[in-house]
């Protein structure tokens, strides 16, 4: 993991932007196939997710980790309702599959495992998009 990494999964705004403007590369992986991205959704800080996505370009939205899961299977799987609204909104695909499962599914996976209000309008907004 890189320090980028670090700064992400402990939600540390001004780390991540000190980082991202030396020139550190939000595309890199960690141990996990982790981008940035990915660590930063986990802990939904949406100054820190934005950041990353300027700096690395929309692409990043749609890079898979070892688990197959993109930044939006992550959001889901965090229950991240911002998060998987802005993720549509540039783009990201609902197509991609983790587990044989896209974001949708994983989203009525967790609605049959007793999901909570958040998780029900993260599946009604996924419905719309699909």
């Amino acid at each position: 993991a890189t320090a980028l990494h670090r700064a992400c999964s402990l939600s540390i705004v001004w780390g991540v932007e000190r980082l991202l403007k030396k020139g550190a590369n939000p595309m890199i992986t960690d141990n996990y196939g982790n981008t940035a991205l990915h660590l930063a959704i986990e802990m939904g800080n949406p100054h820190i997710i934005i950041g990353i996505i300027k700096a690395a370009g929309p692409a990043i939205v749609n890079i898979q980790n070892y688990k197959e899961e993109t930044a939006l299977h992550v959001a889901v799987l965090n229950t991240q309702v911002w998060a998987v609204k802005y993720l549509w909104e540039i783009g990201a695909s609902g197509t991609i599959k983790a587990n044989e499962k896209t974001a949708l599914q994983v989203a009525m996976g967790m609605i049959a495992d007793g999901g909570s209000a958040d998780v029900v309008e993260i599946y009604d907004l996924l419905l719309r998009f699909d």
